[in-house]
């Protein structure tokens, strides 16, 4: 995170972010000024009731002046978190005072049963956090070592903390901002954070924050904190972050789905109640724009003929005409980091079809729009691939939703806001119901994954157990309802052969990190290519086995904890290139020949997890025999070093046109083949076992990760770094330059996360 936040002046600040003008003389008279003595306190709850009745002041003096503005109001919520969220609360958070949220976040009298601070100082301002409503908030600190920030006026150039205790509470201050855009749609976030008479204002969106230099707001500068807020209180909701093509829906609308609702099916009926979070979430409307709308036609591939039910889940709809509103409420998923792509998964309610599809909302570099990989995909004919109902950039008016921080501070990305909806409601693959399901989810993805490569010149790039997803038909009457489909999902990441081609070995690459190649892990400078997404499938069988199915390590979590830290996430993050390096275990496990974990109960299962070992071993035995050659190792790999891998017949499910690879792994040139040169090798042992399928042993376990609770998912972004708490960096940064930097901010010394939580993945849970 670190490398993505700068400062500026509050001038420049106040000009570049808050476009309304300031309060006024006789406005001011309006404010009740800080003093100095209340604001510091060695106890920081002692601070709460002078710093809300002046911000209150400033805030109430803006709606004063400014009455077509949502009047804005400040609470003390440091004690009572969302009861339907996260425990993380902010000190102070101010909200719109719009009666749904003052609903909400009013205190029963069960929740102030401390009748000390329900009667005390801090009594008129108490409310709970809730998330979803929240504007702004305010992070207050007694104590220097225990804030994120440096707060010394005299000397700008400090910025930020780098101790220990100073990375922890920058930690928990990026939570904020995470879960108002987790929550609410949101292009930017204000937040303020004070150490007893000292201040700082952050602007927070999904390139990164830029704050002012600190400022004493007790002082000769007294008026500018609540100058912030009164500016803050007469902005319109658009200009305080607000998404204006996101709004909540009107009572009209909410019957239109009331009225849907009694012809629902099942599986509706389950994605009814999982947007509507039991009243938890407010439903908002989200509108499309009419050139968006993705007709039939640029989907029909060439000469026009009608895709087969296998070539996708579905045949594509008609498109309306005109713009298209779909509702949301919960997310299904968002991303765990405050910058990045920052993306979010909604069950969305189609009020044109009454029925639900699948929006995702993100914020891309210039990378190509994910609709039109969709469009290549099914015009080249590709199968199990969701179908693009809508794609393209979200518009304020004429003007794209684009990220502004670069505009005042330095390395900030441009990022621009996207959103693609689906017409598919996917499963999580871990909904499968036994190892024989698994195998045929994988190989449905796989299947994609192969034409995509073959027949569009596609490589998705991002092969992960969140991409993968089952198809759930809505109706009974859907053609496809009768046989269990998956398809793969997320194209958002993938590159042509043509772009793979002109990429250098500098490039830093993109991925789940639990899922990339070790390789790719060992090497970052690797160039990724076919092989490293086809050893991505098994690293998701993998995973879970691991969490699914009885294995040696099964009823002994802390031993499957360290197993699973050891093989997915180790990592360490080196000053030389400023990269993260990881893998070794998984490295060591490719070459093996064996699989990470010893099935009990299901040897079908555990025979098919070793023929993959072995293609991975062959293929590890390759790569050793074709790098450069080293002193102590010249031998070249032998054919007679492959026979362990099984000799399988070749029976394809789905027609597709034969590769000039032969799929068995005896032919060709010993000392250049690789099992994984093409998908026909790996094919072929899915294919293999397929027809055994029904005989497998049924069920699994319950989620035997279920008490890692500080587990996470980390994801790395085309800046080369893991999201979450972790930094990102602009691909353009040179080697060089990044490795300044890192010892710059980090005093040359390297990180490992080994034995340590990793940050929540940003754009993989589905």
């Amino acid at each position: 995170m670190i490398d993505v936040m700068d400062h500026v002046n509050y001038d420049t600040f106040m000009q570049k972010f808050l476009p309304v003008p300031s309060p006024t003389d006789t406005q001011r008279q309006q404010f009740v000024l800080f003093k100095e003595k209340s604001v510091r306190s060695t106890e920081e709850f002692d601070a709460y009731p002078a710093l809300c009745e002046s911000i209150q002041s400033a805030l109430d003096a803006a709606a004063a002046a400014s009455p077509n503005s949502t009047h804005l109001l400040i609470r003390d919520t440091a004690s009572w978190p969302d009861t339907h969220d996260v425990t993380s609360r902010p000190d102070l958070s101010i909200y719109p005072t719009l009666p749904h949220v003052l609903e909400s976040i009013t205190l029963t009298k069960k929740d102030t049963k401390d009748k000390k601070t329900a009667d005390g100082a801090r009594g008129p301002y108490i409310a709970r956090t809730r998330w979803p409503f929240l504007a702004s908030t305010v992070e207050v600190k007694s104590k220097a070592s225990e804030s994120a920030f440096i707060f010394n006026p005299q000397n700008p150039e400090e910025f930020l903390r780098r101790t220990d205790d100073g990375l922890k509470a920058l930690g928990q201050l990026v939570e904020h901002p995470m879960l108002m855009f987790a929550r609410q749609h949101l292009t930017y976030v204000f937040s303020v954070s004070t150490f007893q008479q000292y201040a700082r204002i952050v602007r927070w969106d999904r390139s990164g924050a830029i704050a002012t230099d600190a400022f004493d707001f007790c002082g000769q500068n007294s008026y500018k904190l609540l100058d912030f807020f009164f500016r803050l209180g007469c902005m319109s909701d658009e200009q305080r972050g607000y998404d204006p093509t996101a709004v909540l829906a009107s009572d009209t609308e909410l019957v239109q789905l009331e009225q849907a609702r009694g012809a629902f099916s099942a599986v509706q009926r389950r994605l009814y109640d999982e947007m509507m979070a039991e009243g938890r979430r407010p439903i908002y409307k989200i509108t499309v724009r009419a050139e968006d709308l993705i007709p039939p036609e640029r989907l029909r591939p060439a000469g026009g003929a009608s895709q087969t039910t296998s070539s996708s889940v579905v045949s594509p709809p008609n498109a309306g005409q005109g713009i298209r509103s779909f509702l949301v409420g919960k997310e299904r998923f968002a991303s765990g980091s405050a910058v990045g792509r920052g993306t979010k998964g909604y069950v969305a309610f189609d009020l044109l079809e009454r029925r639900f599809v699948f929006l995702k909302d993100s914020w891309r570099t210039g990378a190509r729009a994910e609709h039109t990989v969709y469009e290549s995909l099914w015009r080249a004919n590709v199968t199990h691939i969701a179908t693009p109902i809508s794609g393209g950039d979200v518009y304020s008016g004429n003007v794209a939703q684009k990220t502004s921080n670069h505009e005042c501070g330095e390395g900030f990305p441009i990022r621009t806001h996207y959103r693609l909806i689906v017409r598919e409601v996917g499963r999580p693959l871990e909904d499968y119901k036994d190892a024989a399901y698994l195998v045929k989810y994988i190989y449905d993805a796989m299947t994609a994954h192969q034409e995509a490569w073959e027949s569009a010149g596609i490589l998705h790039r991002d092969v992960s157990g969140e991409n993968i997803l089952i198809y759930e038909p809505q109706t009974d009457a859907d053609p496809s309802s009768e046989e269990p489909l998956a398809f793969l999902n997320d194209w958002d990441l993938c590159k042509s052969r043509q772009e793979m081609n002109k990429i250098s070995q500098d490039h830093i690459h993109s991925g789940t990190w639990q899922f990339m190649s070790a390789l790719l892990l060992t090497n970052p400078a690797k160039k990724h290519e076919l092989s490293d997404d086809l050893e991505s499938f098994v690293h998701v069988l993998y995973w879970l086995s691991l969490k699914y199915h009885e294995h040696s390590w099964t009823g002994e979590p802390a031993a499957l904890r360290i197993h699973m830290f050891r093989y997915f996430d180790d990592r360490i993050r080196r000053t030389t290139d400023s990269r993260y390096h990881g893998g070794d275990y998984k490295l060591v496990t490719m070459k093996s020949g064996e699989p990470l974990c010893t099935l009990q109960g299901n040897a079908p299962f555990q025979s098919f997890l070793r023929s993959l070992a072995k293609l991975c071993q062959a293929h590890y035995a390759y790569v050793e025999a074709t790098r450069p050659p080293r002193a102590e190792d010249t031998k070249p790999l032998k054919k007679e070093d492959l026979t362990d891998i099984p000799q399988w017949s070749f029976v394809r499910r789905f027609p597709r046109k034969e590769s000039s690879t032969s799929a068995s792994v005896s032919t060709g040139p010993p000392p250049a083949y690789t099992p994984f040169e093409s998908h026909e090798a790996i094919i072929v042992a899915f294919e293999e076992v397929i027809p055994t399928l029904p005989t497998w042993p049924k069920g699994k376990t319950e989620d035997q990760w279920a008490s890692f609770t500080t587990y996470g998912r980390g994801h790395i972004d085309d800046y080369g770094s893991a999201t979450g708490s972790r930094s990102k960096r602009s691909s353009q940064e040179s080697a060089s330059q990044r490795a300044k930097k890192a010892r710059r901010e980090n005093g040359d010394e390297t990180t490992t996360s080994a034995g340590t939580p990793l940050p929540p993945i940003d754009e993989r849970a589905r």
